[in-house]
């Protein structure tokens, strides 16, 4: 009798924890479901093929196909006619490694435009460690393409007007010693006037002094006050190293503290001439 309890004990016992481990795994696949279904669009299950063989309401709410469009390789032709080739590929690429799938393209939306997707797929293998299925996710990433290709346009037109610039134009950056004060400065962008007149070539990366060891202590002093005092200025200076008087307007630029300076340089030549022969003239005309 007492043997017959001891079992019914264990066997009480064993049912307790199977329910509890059931228990924790349907809280588990909700919370896993309720997380895919939180950043994914369309959630999705193909055969070990790689062939959809059941719905995925998801997709087709995402798609706007029907239950048999999706099927088989009907997704396909959700995809962008220029993409497609390019997502065909790399779907038959993991399926045949056995290996994960992030890619991104385009879909049709169901209002017949376009948008951008990223495909997450994964093999699901059994316990001998055959493919089961194949389950995947799509994440709607339209709004970060759509501000990339934003960036990459203002870009293209930004280095379009920068180069187009006739003047010499730079940004660099200075640098300060331990006591604060400026000693040098490096370049961080150069137009192609800027390389043209001056003949430095690649000066970007590089310092002033390791190219021009001689070069005029006021010019580091002058950008270090405009960098350090968050104040543009607009001054006149001679380049002796050049030979020549430039006409200069230096802002500061970047974050607070970044010590970068954008400097438009306009060679004035013929104006400092002028004003030679104007200074010639009045003494020769006092000594008259």
């Amino acid at each position: 009798m007492k043997l017959l309890e001891e079992r019914l004990a264990r066997a009480e016992a064993q049912l307790a924890e199977t329910a509890r481990l059931e228990a924790v795994t349907r809280e588990s696949n909700a919370r896993h479901r309720l997380l895919i279904g939180t950043v994914a669009q369309a959630v999705w299950e193909t055969d070990a093929s790689g062939v959809v063989t059941t719905d995925s309401p998801s997709w087709r709410s995402y798609t706007g196909q029907t239950l048999d469009e999706w099927l088989g390789y009907g997704w396909l032709d959700a995809v962008h006619p220029d993409d497609r080739a390019f997502a065909e590929r790399q779907w038959r690429a993991a399926m045949a490694a056995c290996n994960f799938v992030n890619a991104e393209f385009r879909l049709r939306a169901p209002d017949g435009g376009w948008r951008w997707t990223n495909v997450r797929a994964a093999p699901v293998l059994d316990a001998a460690g055959r493919i089961e299925k194949w389950a995947g996710i799509n994440i709607d990433i339209d709004a970060r393409k759509r501000a990339e290709a934003a960036l990459f346009e203002s870009e293209a037109q930004y280095r379009l007007l920068f180069d187009g610039i006739a003047d010499w134009f730079c940004v660099l950056e200075v640098l300060f010693d331990e006591n604060d004060r400026p000693f040098d400065y490096t370049f961080l962008m150069t137009n192609p006037s800027f390389e043209k007149q001056t003949g430095v070539i690649d000066p970007v990366g590089r310092s002033i002094l390791y190219m021009a060891p001689k070069h005029e202590p006021l010019w580091i002093e002058t950008f270090g006050r405009i960098a350090r005092g968050g104040k543009s200025e607009r001054f006149d200076h001679r380049a002796d190293a050049l030979g020549r008087w430039y006409e200069v307007e230096a802002t500061p630029v970047g974050e607070l503290g970044a010590k970068q300076v954008a400097v438009v340089f306009r060679d004035v030549p013929q104006r400092r001439k002028a004003e030679g022969r104007y200074a010639t003239a009045r003494n020769d005309k006092r000594f008259c």
